[in-house]
């Protein structure tokens, strides 16, 4: 309580200072500022919006009067078949938490500030892929364009929330499925967002190929854009919602990956994409659930009501055998205080 008069009319000392730990509540403050500053978590990480960077005609493309983005809201809703079942990606969701402009800043796409990945887990995760066979992923580049929290590790590389997990996914997927060395192999990105996944995937390997499919028409709009920016809409092809049963029909599909989405579905619409890739054969299915679900440890849908629903069952029952899961990281510290820990999964198609 602070200080003020008492009963007498008179004002009462101030309290004491009380030592905490041995120092002064002003030196404990002092100390506590100190410890976020090297962690790079002082309050100017969390404030505000960052400046963003874009080419010039992204801004004037991104926007939501766009008519490719009218397009895409208009055949997305003509949907009826129960595919296009959201819960946490609600309309209102989207409106609040998916930046056309800032699509790659700290929003419903790469968690980034909200998830505590400030410059010391960011250098540390660097520091970590740099030391193991996921190196040569980290050459493939980053920049700060369209909103990426980026730091400098080195001196020599930039590194981004989005490069990091692209290496570790990349790796994972390399040893189990021999993606160096792959000739006309297909990958299905299920819920690709923006593009991040794709876009590392053809780059990191030239016998590869991508489909990218999103439920969400911003998502899809937004994919469009970033691969054909970054040149590699040839080999990363998006293909929209409603074409997906049709793009797996027209070809070969080898494996098809999730990353944080499935976390962020109903069980209908997992069901749904379960059905289709058994459906169409494709052999192999890796999974990358949200941290929060365990720690990654599980798999678990996000329903309408905000319950969760266990969805591993579904995936063997559609025979898909789990032959990987590990974390994402091999080494403990890195499970604890590294960018964003979770578990992969892998599953074959018996």
């Amino acid at each position: 309580m602070s200080a003020g008069p008492d009963s007498n009319g008179e004002r009462a000392p101030a309290p004491a200072v009380v030592p905490v730990f041995g120092s002064t509540c002003a030196q404990c403050s002092a100390a506590v500022q100190s410890i976020l500053e090297r962690s790079g978590l002082a309050p100017a990480f969390f404030a505000g919006q960052r400046p963003v960077h874009a080419p010039p005609e992204a801004e004037a493309y991104l926007q939501p009067s766009n008519p490719r983005l009218l397009e895409l809201r208009e055949a997305y809703r003509a949907l009826q078949d129960g595919s296009l079942t959201h819960s946490r990606w609600s309309a209102e969701y989207v409106r609040r938490d998916v930046p056309l402009l800032s699509f790659r800043s700290d929003c419903a796409y790469v968690w980034q500030r909200r998830d505590l990945n400030g410059p010391m887990q960011l250098a540390l995760t660097a520091y970590y892929l740099l030391g193991s066979a996921a190196a040569p992923y980290l050459r493939l580049g980053e920049d700060s364009l369209f909103g990426a929290d980026t730091i400098s590790v080195g001196g020599a590389l930039t590194v981004s929330r989005d490069l990091l997990d692209s290496a570790s996914e990349l790796w994972f997927l390399d040893r189990f499925l021999g993606l160096r060395g792959a000739q006309d192999f297909t990958v299905l990105d299920i819920g690709s967002g923006y593009g991040r996944f794709a876009h590392r995937l053809v780059r990191a390997f030239p016998g590869v190929e991508a489909l990218c499919v999103d439920a969400i028409a911003e998502s899809t709009f937004l994919c469009e854009y970033y691969l054909r920016f970054r040149g590699v809409e040839s080999r990363a092809r998006v293909i929209p919602f409603p074409d997906a049963a049709a793009a797996l029909a027209a070809r070969r599909v080898e494996v098809a990956v999730n990353i944080h989405s499935f976390s962020e579905c109903t069980l209908q619409s997992i069901v749904w994409w379960l059905d289709l890739l058994r459906a169409h054969r494709v052999k192999h299915l890796m999974i990358a659930p949200n941290a929060q679900a365990g720690g990654g440890r599980e798999l678990l849908s996000w329903e309408e009501d905000g319950s969760r629903r266990d969805f591993a069952q579904e995936i063997r029952a559609r025979g898909y055998r789990p032959i990987a899961c590990e974390p994402k990281y091999a080494d403990p510290l890195l499970q604890r205080y590294g960018v964003t820990p979770t578990h992969y999964f892998l599953f074959e198609l018996a």
